[in-house]
């Protein structure tokens, strides 16, 4: 899809619909995982591939609190972003 401006009509609750085409062009289902990032006055919308692997139990662990510590780190960096 070459690059087109698109115009969103309405902004409901924080929510923005994603017009169907370039839902396809980027690949984006119903079920897909995207990383939302803002950064310059820009929002940049990605989409993520996830590989699944299989981890021993204590890997297994170590990654979910390493991502846990993601995510309040994530929000926040978002909170502080909102509030200036």
């Amino acid at each position: 899809m070459p690059n087109k401006l698109v115009h969103v009509s309405k902004v409901n609750r924080g929510v923005i619909a994603l017009p169907k085409a370039i839902r396809d062009a980027a690949g984006i289902t119903e079920r897909s995982l995207v990383r939302i990032t803002f950064e310059n006055g820009k929002i940049t919308i990605e989409p993520l591939k996830v590989r699944r692997v299989r981890l021993p139990e204590r890997a297994k662990q170590a990654v979910e609190e390493a991502l846990r510590e993601e995510l309040k780190l994530e929000e926040a960096k978002a909170d502080r972003l909102v509030k200036h």
